[in-house]
């Protein structure tokens, strides 16, 4: 058997002509956040044959490995990049905008969402920036494989125990391995129009995948950014989607209103928006973000609650539902908001509200959390810091400048990290955190 998967998966990949049937995928749709009534609140995977998700997977991590090695990508882009993260990106602009602000300098900024932007992909063009945008042979057998599998693929959709069947005419397969890196591909050049860190002028911008935010000094400068944007989508199918779109002016206590209009209408203008799971309000404040990160804690806290009191699950298995669960959830981001007692407090009370229905109220707080393994929300907070500050400098994209900039001073990323993390109140406690994480599964990563 192994043999003759891996003769039919070379006879494919050298001839560049997949099976008929991996044509055909059927789709299964998920529902996202918001109205379950609403068609663009649904996310459709497709289920594809196994043969030809294993050929699609080491087609992908091959079109990687060239592009990262001949640096094709804009190094403005992390997402779907082996090694990135979004808490790199949100740590990076955060300090681009503090970094003007302690020039007394105002930063204007337009978040962008693209409507369905993996259903919009054309395959014409795709195919097109694959080649141009890599430089590969238009006759090699990646460029062979990727053309077979866009030339008349088929799904399914199954409603009602009906299934119906159509052509993909339009769009990439949500589900394939291959998919992310044909995306980053494609989106590639958004940013082209913008000048790195030139916010003075043209404007600057960041990307992670389809998640744009364009900077600029002035709300002229903005607008200009703004338009090359939609110029881009005009002419690669895209649509900007307002209704998802914020425009905000960061150091500014005033509510001064911006005015950037795209074709389908006025972008919001929010007193706070939500960057890759990071709040940022006009003033960057860490509370904000920490208080986020606590809401989400209580509703996942809330989701938890009934197999935390259930009798029949046992102490061990409800301390893992703490540490795998709701740890990483009040965690996140604090990377970039860190881990003094008044961005980690209110966290740290939703943790303590999980241990009282584990163990009762019965006992100390801290005898109880040190019994079941829990370590304060501080010192894991400080733990990510740490890994944070030793990880950001090896990226390859801007992520890697807010761990090498200002090292020494208090008030930029690093130092102020550096500084926390030194500081930190309970060295014991971070030292099990950094001893624990060591030996646990990649699932416990926000420990």
């Amino acid at each position: 058997m192994r043999a003759s998967i891996v003769k039919m998966s070379r006879r494919v990949w050298d001839e560049g002509i997949p099976e008929k049937e991996w044509e055909l995928a059927e789709v299964v749709t998920i529902p996202k956040k918001g109205d379950p009534e609403q068609v663009d609140n649904y996310r459709g995977i497709s289920l594809l044959p196994v043969g030809l998700k294993m050929i699609c997977t080491i087609a992908a991590r091959r079109l990687n490995e060239y592009m990262e090695q001949n640096d094709i990508l804009d190094e403005r882009q992390a997402g779907f990049r082996r090694g990135e993260e979004c808490l790199g990106h949100v740590a990076y602009l955060v300090e681009t905008i503090q970094e003007r602000a302690r020039e007394k300098k105002k930063t204007y900024a337009c978040f962008i969402d693209f409507r369905k932007a993996y259903d919009r992909v054309p395959h014409e063009a795709l195919l097109r920036k694959l080649q141009t945008e890599t430089g590969m042979d238009g006759d090699g057998r990646l460029m062979k494989f990727v053309r077979a599998i866009y030339r008349a693929p088929r799904l399914t959709i199954r409603a009602d125990g009906v299934k119906n069947e159509c052509e993909l005419e339009v769009g990439l397969r949500q589900g394939c391995p291959l998919s992310p890196t044909l995306f980053n591909v494609f989106i590639n050049d958004v940013l082209e129009g913008l000048g790195e860190g030139a916010i003075e002028n043209r404007g600057a911008g960041l990307a992670f995948a389809d998640d744009l935010v364009v900077l600029g000094a002035t709300k002229g400068i903005l607008r200009k950014a703004v338009v090359q944007i939609e110029l881009w989508a005009g002419r690669w199918e895209m649509e900007i989607n307002p209704k998802k779109c914020g425009v905000m002016v960061f150091g500014d206590d005033q509510g001064e209103k911006v005015g950037v209009t795209t074709r389908g209408g006025t972008i919001p203008e929010p007193d706070s928006y939500t960057y890759l799971g990071v709040e940022l309000d006009r003033n960057l404040s860490r509370k904000t973000m920490s208080e986020r990160r606590r809401k989400k804690g209580l509703e996942c806290l809330f989701m938890l609650e009934k197999n935390l009191r259930s009798p029949s699950l046992s102490i061990g298995h409800k301390t893992l539902l703490v540490k795998g669960i709701l740890m990483p959830t009040v965690l996140y981001g604090a990377e970039v908001y860190g881990s003094i007692g008044k961005t980690t407090s209110g966290a740290q009370v939703v943790v303590n509200k999980a241990v009282r229905m584990i163990a009762g109220n019965g006992g100390a707080l801290t005898a109880v959390r040190r019994d079941l393994g829990v370590i304060p929300v501080q010192a894991a907070a400080a733990s990510r810091q740490r890994r944070a500050w030793l990880k950001f400098p090896t990226v390859r994209t801007v992520g890697s400048r807010v761990a090498t900039k200002d090292k020494h001073l208090p008030y930029g990323w690093s130092g102020r990290t550096n500084r926390e993390v030194k500081r930190r109140p309970d060295k014991r406690s971070l030292r099990k955190a950094e001893e624990v994480k060591k030996g646990r599964p990649f699932f416990f990563e926000g420990l």
